[in-house]
């Protein structure tokens, strides 16, 4: 893969072949590319297919959900914003990453955050899209959590409660699409469930 961001584009090139591994792990980059409009496919030369696949698509989400969302707490407790009591030994460790060192420092941390947490929840919204209606229909599902997330100052959210409101919730809701869409087969859906760790899905058994 090769990147380039100049800081008004952001390009990532893939070879065919990593392309094709990618849609087959249902990476989020890899099936966004594949179902995006027509309007705005640049050129296409290869032509790819894709199967949904359900088991792995719920496992690969479920992980890159979480994995943003977790990256973005990293940088709310480097902001002090999480409310947490820990030592200054465990802050220092887990907040080595990024710097505060000025207003500006702090200002471009918390916009991160906030973006990986949008991210995190448009993972779980693209997945439920895929798997009721085997394609992307909506890539403006996470639009009104970006405006809100993001007009709100940081000192006004409650970040604890936004995890169990919004990020839990979605993470719910593609496990409640799942059992409701593909997954009838209570085989499947038990090893679908293996990966979730919350204690909510068994609400769902």
């Amino acid at each position: 893969m090769i990147s380039y961001d100049d800081g008004l584009y952001n390009v990532s090139f893939f070879t065919v072949t990593t392309f094709v591994t990618m849609l087959r792990e249902h990476r989020h980059d890899a099936t966004q590319c594949y179902f995006a409009p027509p309007e705005h496919c640049w050129q296409e030369l290869v032509p790819f297919t894709h199967t949904i696949d359900p088991d792995v698509l719920y496992r690969t989400v479920l992980w890159e959900s979480k994995r943003r969302f977790h990256i973005a707490y990293d940088k709310l407790r480097a902001l002090g914003l999480t409310g947490e009591d820990i030592s200054e030994q465990k802050m220092a460790k887990k907040t080595q990453l990024w710097t505060t060192a000025s207003p500006a420092d702090s200002a471009a941390l918390l916009y991160s955050a906030k973006k990986d947490i949008i991210h995190s929840i448009r993972y779980l919204l693209f997945a439920q899209q895929m798997v009721s209606k085997q394609t992307i229909y909506d890539f403006g599902a996470a639009n009104e959590i970006y405006y809100e997330l993001m007009r709100a100052p940081a000192e006004e959210i409650d970040w604890a409660s936004y995890e169990q409101t919004v990020y839990l919730n979605n993470r719910l809701a593609l496990l409640e699409t799942f059992q409701l869409s593909l997954c009838r087969d209570p085989s499947v859906f038990h090893n679908l469930l293996e990966t979730e760790r919350f204690p909510i899905f068994l609400l769902l058994l």
